[in-house]
């Protein structure tokens, strides 16, 4: 019960974003590569944010995301789907002023796949009514829970593979997009 309560407050505040919340990674050992195109300093098209990659580990990534002024960073994994790249992002801390607060919130795995041409990344990100649609018409399954008219997976890693990789491919499954451009 407390972890459904800390999940629900986590997933309302990613609904706003759009994105689709997992409890597990998208990645597994076998799944983790290393794309050097990733490593860079990013502008998000039509924002002032800011995506800073650097790399930690042989497959690890941080990312310094910056919006409005603010910074937050994250852990950041490439993970190879059959001819897909998808990027696992993860909270490297919550950043919250007190304990209590810090407390209520359970870090998510988000993830988006990943395109690149030239100096232009794209992040397409898996879009929740799309895929609230095909759950609903049992067209699409996944472990899940249904928190605040939105969708957290909680599919292991490698069923979240299986189910990703299905529809990967579609372009409206991962329509929810964020095109940034190299540093020069």
């Amino acid at each position: 019960m407390k972890l459904l309560s800390i999940a629900t407050g986590v997933a309302a505040l990613t609904l706003l974003a759009g994105c689709i919340p997992s409890v597990y990674p998208l990645y597994t050992k076998e799944t983790m590569v290393f794309e050097p195109k990733i490593i860079g300093e990013w502008y998000e098209e039509g924002t002032d944010n800011v995506w800073k990659f650097s790399q930690v580990d042989e497959f690890v990534y941080e990312l310094l995301y910056t919006e409005h002024g603010e910074g937050s960073s994250f852990e950041v994994y490439a993970v190879k789907l059959d001819k897909f790249l998808f990027m696992d992002l993860f909270p490297a801390e919550l950043n919250f002023k007190n304990e209590l607060y810090k407390g209520s919130f359970l870090p998510m795995h988000h993830f988006a796949r990943v395109d690149f041409s030239g100096d232009t990344l794209f992040l397409h990100m898996p879009d929740m009514d799309y895929f609230k649609k095909q759950i609903a018409e049992g067209k699409a399954s996944v472990a899940h829970e249904v928190v605040n008219d939105g969708l957290m997976l909680t599919a292991k890693p490698e069923e979240l593979q299986k189910f990703v990789l299905k529809y990967a491919a579609e372009d409206k499954a991962f329509s929810v997009e964020s095109t940034l451009s190299r540093k020069k």
